[in-house]
């Protein structure tokens, strides 16, 4: 048997996939507006590296206003990754792991339930931006992503892995 994966709210406490799935349904089902599901992964370096993955759900109202958002975290300790390549792209192979993982519970919960979740936006938030080390690779990360069928965002636009992430791995 596999374990489950967990992760953690500050809303709702430790949760596994199949809960969030059920959580990001029962929270935009017979909502009006268009919600997003992004996933982001920020990562720091002490004597190891410590890696944030992040679930994040937001809404947009028909009006333009926002419906608010809650989101979902897990960490990670790993072996120090000493270079800005090799952390990028670590976490963005673990933002789009998530992504897959996620989207195949959404699968079963449809299976089970026919909550169209093809109506939410999936998109990954890579934490590179135009004036730093990893500019250089911003292109081949946004190509990768976007050939895995995903939205992708970079700073300025990737809030989910430069601040929420950001935030909960230092």
């Amino acid at each position: 048997m596999k374990t489950q994966r967990m992760m953690k709210s500050y809303t709702y406490g430790k949760v596994n996939l199949r809960q969030i799935v059920e959580i990001i349904a029962k929270r935009t089902e017979d909502q009006k507006g268009d919600y997003f599901v992004t996933i982001g992964t920020d990562s720091q370096n002490t004597s190891y590296t410590k890696i944030v993955s992040v679930i994040a759900v937001y809404g947009i109202r028909e009006s333009g206003m926002g419906t608010g958002g809650f989101f979902f975290y897990e960490t990670e300790k790993r072996k120090l990754m000493p270079t800005v390549r090799e952390k990028l792209l670590q976490e963005t192979e673990l933002s789009l792991e998530l992504a897959d993982q996620l989207i195949r519970e959404f699968e079963d919960y449809y299976d089970e339930t026919e909550f169209d979740y093809t109506d939410l936006t999936f998109s990954i938030h890579v934490d590179a931006g135009p004036n730093g080390k990893s500019s250089e690779m911003i292109p081949e990360v946004i190509g990768w992503v976007k050939s895995l069928g995903y939205d992708c965002d970079t700073k300025p636009n990737a809030f989910v892995a430069s601040s929420i992430a950001d935030r909960i791995s230092k």
